[in-house]
């Protein structure tokens, strides 16, 4: 066992896959580490080692761009959250690009569409004020800087445990740009929220998103300082033709990252010419859109 508490190491190249297993007493509680190139991560942690309670991240670039972390024994009851990230560029002409690897993890031009929240129940409390699930639903901001564009969500859905009973679950969607708010009832004899009740529910859901917003910074910042400090470890452990491999592809992607932000102002706010566009009515163009979505 070296420094970093690697206690084995496995690569399977049929699969592109690398499994890492660490010993207790690492400061980020880091005990597993698997790997599927242009795939996913899955990182599970020792939960004594965490003061949040996080026992497991897993990070997608496949199908879509998610990451999901999974909580334990937390004084707030949050057992898993999930964020999913899209495009985020000027006129959604620049592509997502991502650069996940086994010791790299950068995502440009995205930005958090939604994030959910779940919560395990609480027997002492009425399941009417028992929250399960609340999912913020966030605006596209087009713009190569999305991190200068921190809007409130364009709608907070807060879905409530089931009674005893119950098959359906209530629920209390806002609407911030409107100031609406829905609500599903089920107990019809229930008593409704009153108007400075939901008023200050939804400060508390401001107040929750802004600090969840702050945490998922924080995670993503920690998870490239871990990878960047395990990557010498990983390339001694691998196999030579492997790590000799693996090391230039590493150095290919980052220059590759470099290029593409080098090159990114030059594209920005450039529109593409439509030659078509001059002779085509306006309702071909609402039959192609309508076609297209």
């Amino acid at each position: 066992m070296n420094s970093d508490y690697l206690v084995s190491s496995s690569h399977y190249p049929e699969k592109g896959t690398y499994v890492f297993r660490y010993a207790p007493g690492r400061a980020d509680g880091l005990q597993q580490h698997t790997f599927i190139k242009d795939r996913w991560r899955e990182l599970l942690f020792y939960v004594s080692a965490q003061a949040e309670g996080l026992y497991k991240r897993v990070d997608q670039v496949d199908e879509k761009l998610k990451t999901t972390a999974y909580f334990k024994d937390r004084p707030d009851r949050m057992v898993y959250r999930s964020v999913t990230w899209v495009v985020s560029s000027q006129l959604g002409r620049l592509p997502p690009r991502h650069v996940m690897s086994l010791y790299m993890y950068q995502l440009t031009n995205t930005v958090a569409r939604k994030i959910t929240l779940k919560f395990s129940s609480d027997p002492k409390l009425n399941p009417r004020n028992d929250v399960a699930r609340v999912k913020f639903v966030m605006p596209v901001v087009y713009d190569a800087q999305p991190e200068k564009n921190v809007q409130p969500p364009d709608l907070i859905e807060v879905t409530y445990h089931l009674a005893k009973g119950s098959i359906t679950a209530e629920s209390r969607v806002f609407i911030p740009k409107t100031n609406g708010t829905r609500l599903n009832v089920v107990d019809e004899f229930a008593p409704e929220p009153t108007p400075d009740e939901l008023s200050e529910q939804y400060e508390k859901l401001l107040l929750l998103w802004k600090q969840v917003a702050t945490d998922i910074r924080h995670a993503d910042r920690d998870l490239k300082t871990m990878l960047a400090e395990l990557q010498q470890t990983y390339l001694k452990c691998l196999p030579l033709k492997d790590a000799v491999e693996l090391a230039r592809s590493e150095s290919r992607k980052e220059k590759k990252q470099q290029h593409d932000q080098d090159n990114e102002p030059a594209d920005k706010g450039r529109k593409e010419r439509d030659y078509l566009a001059p002779y085509l009515p306006a309702d071909v163009w609402i039959f192609i859109y309508v076609f297209i979505h």
